[in-house]
């Protein structure tokens, strides 16, 4: 509750620990109970002041970009969000809530191929290019039973069994976002560039995310959208 998270005790304990993991459920709980509160405040203290690791899964992890999706309303589906942007589960925040230094201009999202869940990220960064005010957009998706660590210096490796994917807008917001028409963001085959890192017991591959042009050890490709299409 909004009560609990104001806390003087909750917030403290938060602010004494060394390290912080956010568990997955429903990231609404999250910005719902946490937004504008003492549990925010000692959030972004340990991220920026005493800088210790901060990490989540799940919707733990959906909280952690400048640009958030709250399923404030459900959670939304590939087919749903690529059909229409402005579907009604398409509920996206920005720029109010956690502030990771290395996750600015960028929306998360988890279970990702497990839950087929390429199609609804994409859409997220059009609407964030097109009906929000970002110039660029990243996205970082993860896999099931996989990590992404980002050191002092930004340096992500991927641990785990599965993979992480990094994307970013290749130049242009996308042709078509508007309420009840498919998505169409093609800019020529090339509208998002991905960068996929397969995970390892020991860290694989190399992105600095502070300049993504920098990157190693993954599968450079493009993903483009026609008429509510992924390719």
């Amino acid at each position: 509750s909004r009560i609990k998270a104001e806390l003087p005790s909750v917030s403290q304990r938060i602010r004494n620990a060394e390290a912080l993991f956010i568990a997955g459920g429903d990231q609404w709980n999250y910005v719902n109970y946490w937004k504008n509160t003492a549990t925010e405040t000692a959030i972004n203290y340990l991220i920026n002041t005493k800088q210790v690791p901060v990490g989540g899964t799940s919707a733990g992890l959906a909280i952690l970009g400048q640009a958030y999706y709250s399923a404030e309303k459900g959670s939304v589906t590939s087919t749903q969000a690529l059909g229409n942007p402005f579907h009604r589960y398409v509920t996206i925040g920005h720029s109010d809530f956690i502030n990771a230094p290395y996750l600015q201009n960028l929306i998360t999202d988890s279970h990702y191929t497990q839950r087929d869940r390429q199609g609804r990220h994409i859409t997220f960064m059009a609407r964030l290019m097109n009906t929000m005010g970002f110039t660029s957009i990243k996205g970082l998706g993860v896999d099931e039973q996989t990590a992404v660590c980002i050191d002092q210096n930004g340096i992500a490796k991927v641990y785990g069994i599965n993979n992480a994917y990094f994307l970013s807008n290749s130049s242009l917001g996308a042709e078509i976002c508007v309420s009840g028409i498919p998505l169409t963001w093609n800019i020529n085959n090339q509208a998002i560039r991905a960068y996929r890192i397969a995970g390892s017991l020991t860290g694989n591959g190399s992105v600095d995310m502070a300049n993504w042009n920098n990157s190693s050890g993954g599968i450079s490709y493009f993903y483009y959208v026609v008429n509510g299409v992924l390719f």
